[in-house]
């Protein structure tokens, strides 16, 4: 292991590298040197701060978990870039995925058979009438 004042002297390979048999002082120094580069290209294709936040985690969180099959001498930067828009993807069809099992939902319950009394409201009047809030009551 490198001494953590020459860390920062280390090229991304060699950091990676060295995070890739259990370095962690190597991989906060890749993590401080490309954190804001990562999160400007999430912050440019997704809706909001607290998303591409999200993303940004699943992305170190992803790369923590495939560390191991790093190959030294990959070019870090256009490896990293790949997981990147790896994670970005998946998070973009689960996101579409909730939406769809939120719409077809939607479409069940308004497509439910509703009964006559329901329908008329006389049930809803009769079931919810007693539960009328009085003003000035806390």
């Amino acid at each position: 292991m490198w001494s953590a004042m020459s860390l920062e002297d280390r090229s991304d390979e060699e950091l990676m590298a060295a995070y890739a048999v259990g370095d962690l002082d190597a991989f906060a120094v890749l993590y401080a040197r490309h954190r804001g580069r990562i999160l400007g290209y999430l912050f440019s294709r997704l809706a909001g701060r607290d998303e591409s936040e999200e993303v940004f985690q699943k992305v170190f969180a992803r790369l923590h978990g495939v560390r191991q099959k790093y190959r030294v001498g990959t070019p870090f930067l256009p490896w990293v870039f790949v997981l990147v828009r790896n994670v970005l993807i998946d998070h973009v069809r689960e996101a579409q995925r909730r939406r769809r099992r939120l719409v077809y939902s939607e479409e069940a319950v308004m497509g439910a058979a509703v009964p006559e009394t329901v329908a008329g409201g006389g049930w809803l009047r009769r079931t919810f009438g007693r539960f009328r809030p009085v003003l000035g009551q806390a």
